[in-house]
């Protein structure tokens, strides 16, 4: 954790932290590792427009970073379905569940104007180029089945399952 950024880097074998801003960071979100003294300052960088807030939210890798590709690249920036379903998760997990809507929001629509495009799902999505696939395997539903499922169903819809209880809760975001 760095107290000046609200930001949590990997640490080197040294004991310094690397200065890399990725998504990979949020996993400490879902792992409920996040004290809640650092949540608002660490999501913080998912509201950011010169980092996380990309016209296709979220990208792998913070937007001012020098290895950032507008186009994606795989881990240089694109948007991952699954990495996008683990923020939303550890958002809920939280509370930030309206964040977690309008984060869902936003990459729904953006894989939805692709699909509307190019009759396809992709692997990964470009974050600067909203509605455009990457340079990633076109007609992958595979992980990005997530965003139409699970992110439509989970986080637009508002419909989730309660395993504990054996439920079903429906919190009416549509009308």
């Amino acid at each position: 954790w760095d107290e000046k950024k609200y930001y949590y880097f990997d640490k080197y074998a040294d004991g310094t932290l690397s200065d890399v801003m990725s998504i990979g960071s949020y996993w400490a979100l879902l792992a409920n590792a996040v004290p809640s003294s650092n949540v608002k300052g660490f999501i913080s960088h998912l509201k950011d427009a010169n980092e996380f807030n990309r016209p296709h939210r979220i990208p792998s890798l913070a937007a001012d970073n020098s290895y950032y590709k507008p186009s994606g690249n795989y881990w240089c920036g694109s948007v991952w379905s699954p990495t996008n379903y683990m923020v939303l998760k550890g958002l809920e997990m939280v509370g930030e569940n309206e964040l977690a809507r309008e984060i869902a929001l936003n990459h729904y629509s953006n894989v939805l104007k692709v699909f509307i495009n190019d009759g396809a799902f992709y692997e990964n999505y470009a974050p600067e180029y909203a509605g455009k696939g990457s340079m990633a395997v076109k007609d992958f539903v595979g992980w990005t089945g997530l965003s139409v499922i699970n992110i439509l169903f989970e986080f637009i819809f508002g419909i989730k399952p309660d395993f504990i209880n054996r439920t079903i809760v429906w919190e009416v975001n549509i009308t």
